[in-house]
């Protein structure tokens, strides 16, 4: 008997033995959260849509032919949702798109402050948002992870499946970030009546990540903007604090009757009767199977055609596998030429990725031009580190990824590491890449690097919030988790 009092975890294990409420039960208590954690990672409504129906529905078949329950029901769910969500934008050529209704992302809760108080919290909430969009979708994706849904590093690691200091370091690059790209804005906002080097600065230029940057050399020199910068609320809290995105119309219930033929009412919290799922099954399983299809045709069809990866990237200052003092990791590759397909008339630009990781895939945003040939990493910290590659055409299509590997940076050498080297890992380029070329005896030509934009920690000190902020309570529920802080 489901109920109000009944745990994720309960549910989750009654609805891998096959009873369809407990699901029901799953899917009324979090698809409110899961819908805006769709919205806010794609940026887009119609590919909300489809990403919380796709997310529902794999959750549903998933379950079932796990040999174990989850241990957290809750960030089992939200890792499905996250995979299909960053799935959907690496196979989208226009990655994520805001629309006309992205300030519904920046909405506060209904709050009785007076109307100066709430317009300047509005303000607030509004830059929160726009730091958060300056992340790439994969940050943006973990910090909303951590903040709203209240996951720790390591609840997200094993939904995720991936290590635990991994993610540690990501999260804390992601919230660097986010804290750094708010605090700019912050400051090009309202701190130029108290600075008039920043007022110059900022005069008649839009707020883009370079002006970002400048502000904060800016401000880590300027004693006054140092102050200001260390006085403002934390943008986490207001993150954390952001009203739901309501869902469209009618999506709950459409979503719905894919388990059973009719919706579950919430105080029942059914989906209809087992046999009704089960008659519905082959029909979704001939969905999947023809997506599935139409996926891999897509993918032969663009083997064939441009652009592709290069198939040379190496590094001129490390080498795989051996220890290095050196912490800025150099990789050139040969410039794309007009006679081979993708070649220079077809490359649009590189988007480039050092993880820890040996199979991740960058962004689809382009961090490089199309007629660049190298790549310096910002300073990376100990432990063993891996580059990634994917090309883009002038069209929008995205290759498959070139993974480089792995560079080991060590504080401390030791003489067995040095002498020896594991020579088994190697560049592993596009599946659709041409041999390698012939040692080339020219020096290669170089590109303008784009400086790396992470900032650095800024100071623990916290003296009193400067604007203020006190983020309305939001009422609990019945999944037993709310938003994190």
């Amino acid at each position: 008997m489901v109920s109000a009092q009944t745990t994720d975890e309960e549910l989750a294990r009654e609805a891998r033995e096959g009873q369809p409420q407990a699901f029901a039960a799953l899917y009324e208590r979090y698809f409110e959260r899961v819908y805006d954690f769709a919205r806010r990672i794609v940026r887009d409504d119609d590919e909300a849509v489809d990403v919380a129906q796709e997310a529902f529905l794999k959750a549903y078949l998933a379950i079932q032919r796990m040999d174990a329950p989850p241990a957290s029901a809750r960030a089992w769910l939200f890792s499905v949702v996250h995979n299909v969500a960053i799935d959907r934008l690496r196979r989208s050529a226009r990655g994520a798109s805001p629309t006309e209704s992205e300030a519904a992302l920046a909405q506060l809760p209904a709050s009785d402050d007076p109307p100066e108080a709430l317009a300047e919290r509005r303000e607030t909430a509004a830059l929160v948002w726009r730091a958060a969009t300056a992340l790439r979708p994969q940050e943006r994706a973990l910090l909303l992870l951590h903040v709203r849904e209240g996951l720790d590093a390591g609840e997200i690691a094993d939904a995720l499946g991936k290590r635990r200091g991994t993610v540690h370091v990501m999260l804390s690059r992601a919230r660097d970030a986010f804290e750094d790209a708010f605090a700019s804005m912050m400051l090009a906002e309202r701190g130029r009546a108290d600075c008039p080097e920043l007022a110059a600065i900022t005069a008649g230029e839009a707020l883009s990540p370079a002006l970002r940057r400048r502000i904060r050399r800016h401000s880590e020199q300027c004693e006054v903007c140092s102050r200001n910068r260390r006085r403002f609320v934390s943008p986490a809290e207001i993150l954390a604090a952001l009203a739901p995105v309501p869902a469209p119309p009618g999506l709950r219930e459409s979503i719905a009757r894919r388990f059973g033929e009719e919706p579950p009412a919430a105080a029942a919290g059914r989906l209809g009767t087992m046999a009704a799922i089960a008659a519905g099954l082959a029909a979704i399983a001939a969905i999947i199977a023809t997506v599935a299809v139409f996926t891999t045709r897509g993918d032969e069809e663009r083997d064939t055609m441009p652009p592709r990866d290069p198939a040379d990237a190496r590094s001129t200052t490390h080498e795989i596998g051996t220890p290095s003092f050196e912490r800025v990791i150099r990789v050139v590759w040969s410039p794309a030429t007009d006679e081979a397909p993708g070649g220079a008339g077809e490359i649009g630009g590189y988007s480039v990725e050092w993880s820890n990781e040996p199979d991740t895939v960058p962004d689809m945003v382009a961090d490089l031009p199309g007629n660049a040939t190298e790549h310096e990493s910002a300073e990376l910290a100990d432990g063993h580190w891996w580059f990634h590659l994917s090309t883009v055409d002038a069209a929008g299509n995205w290759t498959r990824t070139v993974h480089l590997g792995r560079f080991v940076i060590a504080a401390e050498p030791t003489p067995t590491s040095i002498a020896t080297p594991e020579p088994i890992d190697t560049a592993t380029p596009s599946p659709t890449a041409p041999a390698p070329p012939p040692q080339m005896t020219q020096p290669i030509p170089t590109a303008t690097l784009i400086p790396p934009t992470t900032a650095p920690p800024e100071p623990t000190d916290s003296p009193t919030p400067w604007p203020t902020w006190t983020p309305t309570p939001t009422p609990g529920d019945d999944g037993g988790g709310g938003h994190g802080h």
